[in-house]
């Protein structure tokens, strides 16, 4: 692991316990904790299901990705925040996945694959929708996230990969604070601490010939017409990622329906994943704007 990555994964872990201090379970949330969703025992395939306790009919659900840099994160980080998301009327799945640098490219993307085939499976014993499934990721997260859907509705993208996806339709996603074109960051950031701190990072994920998998990282150049509905965030004093994200050209271009929105114009404590601090108005206002957004497509 890079000095980088060693780094992130002690001041991350110690901004979420800070940040999560305090809060307790929700009493409408039923959890169901450390499902085994690959079949080999092992801490980084388990997940968390989150389900309201008044449930009476199939629910829309939601799978959320974490972020921290393909090298940090599990989903007892994220376990508050999705609660929340769950108290809208929403089945929840929080997961961990296999990080880097133990686990390279595409380990974790083969990890939200897997999810998938689980809640498939898993579907009627957890009274889920499958008609009605949305995704919400943030940072890296959000760069799995939205690399996943590519690979769900390109045939020819999917073909890269060893992988075989399922058929479920992911009907929108919440892409929060993401990184989606970190190759081209590094090939082209003109920021030299942020772009050392980067090409550190993807070391970790991708190995030392960062170039190897530019193809297989190239979602981007993969979006067809059939690519989900997005709702598109970052902060405006986020030092990490920053906004306007290329990404929006491409969904523009392709036709995809959008929403692009900044946040944190009159707070500057309003960074980076933002959202996850649950109790910060301006994490409220997304978080709700964004479930208010998935509500629209729920049939």
């Amino acid at each position: 692991m890079s000095a980088t990555s060693i780094v992130l994964n002690v001041l991350f872990r110690k901004g979420d316990a800070i940040r999560d201090k305090g809060l307790i379970n929700p009493e409408n949330i039923k959890r169901y904790d450390n499902i085994d969703y690959y079949g080999d025992e092992i801490e980084e395939h388990l997940l968390d299901i989150y389900i309201p306790t008044d449930k009476t009919k199939l629910l829309p659900a939601i799978v959320s990705i974490h972020g921290g840099g393909w090298v940090y994160g599990n989903k007892e980080a994220y376990q508050f925040y999705c609660m929340n998301l769950a108290e809208n009327g929403f089945a929840v799945v929080n997961f961990n996945y296999r990080l880097a640098p133990k686990h390279k490219f595409p380990a974790a993307l083969e990890d939200v694959n897997s999810v998938f085939h689980w809640i498939k499976e898993n579907s009627e014993k957890f009274q889920i929708d499958l008609e009605n499934l949305f995704v919400v990721g943030d940072s890296a997260g959000a760069q799995l996230a939205a690399q996943y859907a590519a690979i769900t509705t390109n045939e020819e993208y999917a073909k890269i990969f060893d992988f075989k996806t399922t058929d479920i339709k992911i009907k929108a996603m919440g892409l929060n604070c993401g990184i989606f074109d970190p190759l081209d960051r590094v090939r082209n950031q003109g920021n030299l601490l942020m772009n050392r701190f980067l090409k550190y990072l993807l070391r970790d994920y991708l190995g030392k010939e960062l170039y190897r998998y530019e193809r297989e990282m190239d979602f981007q150049s993969n979006i067809t017409a059939s690519y989900p509905i997005s709702f598109v965030t970052c902060s405006v004093n986020d030092i990490l990622v920053g906004c306007k994200p290329s990404f929006l050209a491409k969904l523009k271009n392709s036709g995809i329906t959008y929403i692009y929105k900044e946040y944190g114009h009159n707070d500057k404590s309003i960074n980076h994943v933002f959202h996850l601090n649950i109790r910060k108005e301006e994490a409220i206002k997304l978080n709700n704007e964004q479930i208010e957004f998935f509500r629209q497509y729920i049939v």
